[in-house]
């Protein structure tokens, strides 16, 4: 910078018109930055809002996922119950008693 406008922007400070370039540049430069901020906090609250919905529904579905593993359990001993009333204790010795169960599984 040389000597001249050095001078020059010194005198523009003090003036009326110098001043209000000053503040305008302020208030401009703390309006970017608020918008950022902004912008920036609204952001992460929505990926934390997606991350708790995403969060949600992996939880319901491994509860699906568990409580349909436990039906099919469910499904297969009572049928094997329903089988043994009707055949008898000795039907479980038989090999027809497991592949029924196995059937039932599937």
């Amino acid at each position: 910078m040389n000597k001249h406008s050095s001078n020059t922007s010194s005198r523009l400070r003090h003036t009326p018109l110098g001043r209000s370039m000053a503040a305008f540049l302020l208030l401009t430069a703390m309006a970017v930055m608020g918008i950022n901020a902004w912008t920036l906090w609204s952001s992460w609250q929505q990926r934390i809002t997606e991350r708790e919905e995403d969060a949600r529904n992996l939880a319901v579905s491994l509860a699906k996922q568990a409580e349909d593993a436990f039906l099919q359990v469910d499904i297969t001993l009572s049928d094997a119950v329903r089988q043994l009333t009707q055949q008898g204790p000795d039907y479980a010795k038989n090999g027809d008693f497991f592949t029924s169960a196995e059937r039932a599984a599937r």
